[in-house]
């Protein structure tokens, strides 16, 4: 059972997602709704879900700002923020304190569902829209790379793999797609993560965009 927390200042909102998900999933069991940040921080605090799905725009203390404060204090929790817009402005700030999912209201609610699963199994969910905008427009540059030699030392599938996560793809996805298993996925994504020096798939494909690889570049 994924005990799930929902955050949103429309409290028709966390009502009427409250329902669809516990009838997509029976996996699913919805603790508690909170409608602004300072609640959520209160029921996450009480209740220790594995999910919460949080809003990005709220008054008071926004969703973002409210990642940030659960991922210190509960860095196994996974957070998924919810937003409305298409040109959303917050996901390179949300990654950073490390979300795990950044999705569009829109989305079906199966689709949903498959992502609150995702999450738990160690994917970062993001939209194809959020995620062509952080591969095509440039991610942020002010970080420098660690260790410059370990970016020439990618597999050509670990390299094949960092494209797929680069696009958005989860695990199971990227083993549908390349007809793997889902181990031998992770299995390359620990790899690239101790080659590129990093600790999360949003920090594996900042790296591996500053160095070229998520373009024409052919793996050593």
């Amino acid at each position: 059972m994924i005990n799930v927390v929902i955050v949103d200042d429309q409290i028709l909102f966390t009502e009427s997602l409250r329902l669809v998900l516990e009838l997509d999933n029976s996996n699913i069991h919805v603790l508690a709704t909170a409608h602004d940040g300072r609640e959520a921080l209160q029921i996450v605090r009480d209740m220790k879900p594995e999910v919460v799905l949080i809003d990005v725009r709220m008054p008071g203390l926004d969703g973002v700002e409210t990642t940030k404060i659960l991922k210190i204090e509960f860095p196994e929790i996974k957070i998924i923020l919810l937003t409305t817009f298409e040109d959303d402005e917050s996901i390179d700030e949300a990654l950073r304190f490390g979300a795990d999912g950044y999705l569009l209201k829109s989305i079906d609610p199966h689709e949903l569902s498959r992502s609150i699963d995702a999450v738990c199994n160690g994917d970062v969910i993001i939209a194809p829209k959020f995620a062509h905008k952080l591969h095509e427009n440039g991610l942020p540059d002010n970080d420098s790379v660690k260790n410059p030699y370990l970016l020439d030392r990618l597999s050509r599938r670990e390299l094949e793999i960092v494209q797929l996560i680069a696009r958005g793809l989860g695990n199971k996805q990227i083993s549908s797609l390349l007809q793997i298993t889902d181990q031998t996925v992770r299995n390359n994504v620990s790899g690239i993560y101790a080659k590129l020096d990093v600790h999360s798939r949003y920090e594996a494909v900042r790296r591996a965009a500053k160095a070229g690889l998520l373009g024409n570049a052919k793996a050593k």
